[in-house]
Order: structure tokens, then C-alpha cells, then sequence
């Protein structure tokens, strides 16, 4: 039961993520949102909300199988391709985490084998007069950067050829690697880094960490142009910094500086206010819309509860097997009457809190089929379980027979019936 529950509800979050994500991505271009600071905070609610669909859903309860004991539902090949889906998700995840961890390795071999940028011009310094100055500036031989890397002890790799630019290139370049710094950006993509290892299967997921990274720049490049009022020369630090980084893409992790470039670039070329009123009205009307998509979803494609069987009453355990039905006449088998024959047949259910226990055996019922062939008067003679003894009962009651016959006419007979309880 559970690997098939887990693997249906797998799809089904699937499914209700591509759906939200694919609504999240349209919305912003039908309503044209272009301020990088909002759409920044709807990308990162975007995201909190796809992972966090399951726990924000109640959980559906399957309908019940009369026919089939859910526990034992699914046959051998399904169990294996069920645990071949689970172990090659656990490998990607591991495989990524992998990458990501070699990736900071390098990034610490980066940091330390870079040469400190000693005496930097008071022309640049003087984007820096408000930053932290415990902040390292290094070069790096290896044309690495420029990055802002490090929470506790924080960096800014710059590449050599970070030299040969004018002051106000290097004064912007510098500017927007420590507000970078200034707004934790680092703890912020190692977050990212992880949920994009851990959800590596979803490319809704990857979208979606894609665009918090290009709103996180552009929000970026709007303060430094704000800051230096130097837009031409960012505008031309950022093509010389690319141009540098292409003919070395040995970085492990992706640099803050110079993803989605081309993206940018427009974004500041292009940069109109949008007046609070209107980003309001818009993201208002993305919230309906998005939580109607994200409930058309959910109930389109619900997630699955485990089955749970309730537990008796004392009461009831001792008075409903042996008071289910009234007595009746019935003949016993032999002496001439035939006894009954099974035509249909129910399982009963293996409880849970029995499964856990390994409780196996047989429990003995007494029962009188009638002459259109249904089952009453049925008692407990041997008990096993008080709820395994409850679940023989209710599948007995729905079995069907072929009427006991006294001289070739149909008549109630006693019959015993055996119910195997037994873990396979």
C-alpha cells in the first residue's frame, strides 16, 4: 500500500507543481511586472509554495478495494520498478550534492591561492566606504570572478583582468559585489543549491530557481546604477567581465555577476518605474488567479492518505460478532444434506496494528448460508485478533454460495468456514 500511495502521490505533485509553475511563469508577462525587486519575492514564494504543496493539502482517503487486500496491492514487478524510480532519485539527489560540495572545495581553493588586492584607488574605495571591512578583495591568477563567496569569512574574487578596466568600471564591478555581500546573497544560492539537488527531477523547479537568480541581479544592478549613477560604464564592466569569464568556465558553482546576462543588459537599457498602485492591482489579481490554478490542481490530482482501520470499542468487540445476527433454523451437513459451495469469495483485511505485530493464524467462523446463498447467523468459534476477528466476520458476510440441498431442494445449512490470516 504504502509504495503504491507514495509513488501516486509522487505524480500527483508532479503534476500540481508543472501546473502552478507554468501559471507562475505566464503571469508576469500577461500582466508585464517588470520591477525586479517584486518579482524577486514572488519567485521565492513561488518556490516555498511548489515545495511546500504537500503539507499546505489534506490528504484524500482512497476509496476502499472489497476485493483486494491494499496492504498486498501491486505485484512483484511493481514493487520493483516502484523501488528502481525511488533509487534513482535518491541517486540524483546524492550525485548533485556531490557536484555541489566538490564545488565549494574548488571555490575554497579559489579563495585561498587568489593574491589580496592591496591598494586599490581612493576613486574605487569610495563605493566601499559603507561596507563591511572585514570584506577580503582578492585577484584571482585564474581568471575566476568576479564573486562575492563566503558568509562567515567573505570574499570578492576578482579576475586579473579586473586590472586593465577604467575606475568607473571597476568601482561599479566592486560596488556590486558587496551588495551582493551586504544582502547575504551567499547563504541565500547555497539554499537554492540545495533545493535545486533535492528536487533535480522537476523542472519546474529548476524554472523557477532560474528566475530568483535573474530578479536577485537585476535588483542587484538597479542599486549599483542607483549608487554610482553610472550606467554606460556597468553597462560595459558587465560585457568586459563576460568576455573575460568565456575563455575560462571552470567555476563550479554559478557565478552571481554574470548569469542571465543578456537579460540584464535589456532590463537596464529598458528601466521604467512602475507605480506601487499598479504592481498591487497586478499581483493581486496573480494571487486569485495562481490559488485557482493550484486548487483546480489539487483537486484534479489529489494527494492519497494511507487507509486506517479504525479501532473497535471494547464494547463492540465482545457484543457485534456474537449479536450480528439473529438465529435461525438450518440443517446440519450429512444425513443427506449437501453442504453449501463457495461461488465468490472476499479477502478479509490484515489490520495495521496486526501487521506491525506479526500476528498470524486462523480464525474459525460458524455461519448459516441461506438458500439464496448469502451468509447469516455468523460467530466467532476460534479467535485470532479482536480486529482481525471483526475483518473475517465483515468479508464472510460478503461471500456467495451455492445453497446446501436436502433431497434436491435448496435449504439453510451450517457451514465452518476457515479465514487464513497470514504475511506474505
Amino acid at each position: 500500500m504504502i509504495p503504491a500511495l507514495s509513488l501516486q502521490n509522487f505524480l500527483s505533485w508532479f503534476v500540481q507543481v508543472l501546473a502552478v509553475a507554468c501559471t507562475g511563469a505566464v503571469l508576469p508577462k500577461i500582466f508585464r511586472i517588470r520591477d525586479p525587486r517584486s518579482h524577486l519575492v514572488y519567485c521565492y514564494v513561488l518556490v516555498i509554495a511548489c515545495v511546500g504543496l504537500p503539507l499546505m493539502q489534506p490528504l484524500m482517503q482512497p476509496w476502499p478495494s472489497p476485493n483486494l487486500n491494499s496492504a498486498e496491492a501491486g505485484g512483484p514487478a511493481f514493487r520493483l520498478g516502484v523501488n528502481t524510480i525511488i533509487c534513482v532519485l535518491l541517486a540524483g539527489i546524492l550525485i548533485k550534492l556531490g557536484f555541489f560540495l566538490t564545488g565549494l572545495l574548488r571555490i575554497h581553493h579559489y579563495t585561498k591561492s587568489a593574491v589580496p588586492f592591496q591598494v586599490p584607488k581612493e576613486s574605487i574605495l569610495s563605493s566601499c566606504r559603507l561596507m563591511d571591512p572585514e570584506v577580503v578583495i582578492s585577484v584571482s591568477a585564474t581568471e575566476i570572478g568576479p564573486a562575492a563567496v563566503g558568509w562567515v569569512h567573505r570574499t570578492i574574487l576578482l579576475p586579473s583582468s579586473f586590472l586593465s578596466l577604467e575606475d568607473e568600471e571597476q568601482r561599479a564591478i566592486l560596488c556590486h559585489e558587496f551588495l551582493h555581500i551586504l544582502h547575504n546573497d551567499w547563504l541565500i544560492h547555497l539554499c537554492e543549491e540545495l533545493i535545486g539537488a533535492c528536487f533535480w527531477f522537476h523542472p519546474a523547479i529548476w524554472w523557477l530557481l532560474r528566475q530568483s537568480r535573474l530578479a536577485r541581479e537585476q535588483v542587484i544592478d538597479s542599486e549599483v546604477v542607483r549608487l554610482t549613477g553610472a550606467r554606460e560604464p556597468y553597462l560595459e564592466a558587465l560585457l568586459a567581465m563576460a568576455g573575460a569569464w568565456s575563455d575560462n568556465g571552470s567555476m563550479p558553482a554559478p557565478l552571481f555577476f554574470r548569469s542571465h546576462l543578456s537579460r540584464r543588459m535589456r532590463s537596464l537599457l529598458v528601466d521604467r518605474p512602475v507605480s506601487r498602485l499598479r504592481l498591487l492591482a497586478s499581483y493581486t489579481a496573480m494571487t486569485i488567479l495562481l490559488g485557482s490554478v493550484a486548487w483546480f490542481a489539487v483537486m484534479t490530482f489529489p494527494l492519497m492518505a494511507a487507509p486506517q482501520t479504525q479501532k473497535p470499542a471494547a464494547s463492540e468487540i465482545t457484543t457485534v460478532p456474537l449479536l450480528a445476527e439473529p438465529e435461525v433454523e438450518s440443517y446440519e451437513p450429512g444425513a443427506g444434506v449437501i453442504p453449501p459451495r463457495v461461488i465468490a469469495h472476499v479477502d478479509p483485511q490484515f489490520s495495521d496494528t496486526a501487521r506491525q505485530s506479526r500476528i498470524r493464524g486462523i480464525v474459525l467462523l460458524e455461519g448459516i448460508v441461506q438458500t439464496n446463498g448469502t451468509i447469516t447467523g455468523v460467530n466467532v468459534l476460534r479467535r485470532l485478533d479482536a480486529q482481525l476477528d471483526r475483518n473475517a466476520v465483515h468479508a464472510l458476510k460478503q461471500w456467495r454460495f451455492e445453497p446446501g440441498k436436502l433431497n434436491g431442494r435448496a435449504v439453510p445449512a451450517r457451514i465452518l468456514i476457515e479465514m487464513d490470516f497470514n504475511l506474505k
